[in-house]
């Protein structure tokens, strides 16, 4: 369900720093710190690469894709996005009403070793608080 929100960001992105769509995904995420933005890339990497400064280019990305019609920021080295929730409404709503339960199908996971531990007192013996501990972790 992200992929279908960030999909065409990335693609956007992608073609303004002559990249694969891959290496963005990779650096796109949510924000340090909560309330700044929906997503946030840092821009060092890319920077880096174009030989100049990564504010220089955070600024850059975020004309390209203010004229696309996101909202998008520099903030220093790093590109803010805050997406609209009438936009992610848009979006989300027709896949979800033409598979309602797609919304439950996550790969995140998939293919990787869980270890469960479950917590397993002694029945027989007084239950204190230093059990609590292991219990909880």
């Amino acid at each position: 369900m992200e992929q279908l929100i960030t999909a065409p960001i990335t693609e956007l992105l992608s073609k303004a720093l002559s990249v694969e769509p891959a290496a963005v995904e990779k650096v796109l995420g949510a924000p340090s710190k909560a309330g700044m933005a929906d997503l946030a890339m840092p821009c060092f990497m890319f920077a880096k690469d174009r030989g100049t400064n990564p504010a220089a280019l955070a600024n850059e990305l975020a004309d390209v894709l203010a004229e696309a019609g996101y909202q998008a920021q520099a903030a220093g080295p790093f590109l803010n996005i805050t997406l609209q929730c009438s936009d992610i409404a848009e979006t989300l709503l027709p896949a979800l009403q033409k598979d309602p339960q797609s919304a439950l199908r996550s790969q995140c996971g998939k293919n990787q070793n869980v270890c469960i531990d479950f917590s397993s007192p002694n029945i027989a013996k007084h239950l204190a608080f230093h059990h609590i501990r292991s219990t909880g972790i």
